[in-house]
């Protein structure tokens, strides 16, 4: 599950956002793509936004936020961020969601 949260404070036309190192197919630092960066890169222009991503190891997400580093970050982190940053934010429904699984069919069919 992830959840868009941002600043109070973002209201410029280019909106740096932080997001996870890397999560294919979700995010994918060396083309600046993938599921959640481009959900995000069209939801922002089409309200006039251009996203600037901003790529951090998760554990900084929150802190590039309060120092505002970055005016919104991504994250599946579902605690409330308005509270640890001490500011208020906006925090978007969930934008996606998604499972982990593993295709098991070529390892059960596999008969030696």
């Amino acid at each position: 599950m992830m959840i868009f949260g941002v600043s109070a404070n973002a209201n410029a036309r280019d909106v740096r956002i932080g997001v996870g190192l890397v999560l294919p197919p979700y995010v994918i630092q060396e083309t600046d793509s993938g599921l959640e960066v481009d959900i995000i890169r069209q939801a922002l222009a089409e309200v006039g936004h251009r996203a600037v991503f901003v790529y951090l190891p998760n554990p900084r997400l929150s802190l590039a936020l309060a120092t505002g580093d970055v005016d919104g970050v991504a994250t599946d982190r579902v605690h409330d961020l308005s509270r640890e940053m001490k500011h208020p934010i906006c925090c978007s429904v969930t934008t996606l969601t998604f499972r982990n699984f593993r295709d098991l069919a070529p390892v059960l069919t596999d008969t030696p």
